[in-house]
């Protein structure tokens, strides 16, 4: 599977978007703002949810709107 970290252009407001996952975690991610999903590495990236949870700052992120 190819890796494709999600990417939001300069001015674009963070969106969620398809949902990724690292092997090395217990939850998935939505939003191109959550530091934790953004630090995942790359051999650790996975594309969809991988059957787990949302991250808590996804959740939250999406709550406030960001």
């Amino acid at each position: 599977m190819r890796w494709k970290k999600p990417r939001v252009s300069k001015g674009v407001s963070p969106v969620k978007t398809s949902p990724w996952h690292s092997v090395r975690q217990t939850v998935h991610h939505n939003n191109t703002e959550c530091n934790t999903g953004n630090n995942i590495e790359r051999e650790n990236w996975r594309s969809g949810t991988g059957g787990k949870p949302l991250c808590q700052e996804c959740y939250r992120l999406g709550v406030q709107g960001r």
